[in-house]
């Protein structure tokens, strides 16, 4: 039976073609896209983009809402990992997680 090519890795440690272990982190940008990230086997979230709470709002946001938001996040990652802010390795934060072999 036929899979489709991304389908043959899920559940498989994810590495280069020469063997090198890496880590998979997706970018996520509602509250929503964590379900996405399980459903496709990434090891967890590198970018929380969390300006997106502030788009189609009549006000900005209180600590509040902002709050539920991330740990509605997190709980739904059910123990993988979610950055924010402290990326080590990271030559540019604002890419996410990315960590180079030397």
């Amino acid at each position: 039976m036929w899979t489709p090519e991304p389908e043959r890795f899920r559940g498989k440690p994810t590495r280069t073609k020469s063997g090198q272990p890496l880590k998979l982190f997706a970018n996520i940008g509602s509250l929503t896209d964590g379900e996405a990230v399980l459903a496709r086997d990434a090891e967890g979230i590198g970018v929380f983009r969390g300006e997106f709470l502030y788009l189609g709002q009549e006000d900005y946001p209180g600590e509040d809402i902002q709050y539920e938001s991330c740990r509605k996040v997190v709980e739904t990652m059910q123990g993988k990992r979610v950055d924010y802010f402290h990326l080590p390795g990271a030559e540019n934060p604002a890419l996410g997680m990315r960590r180079y072999p030397p």
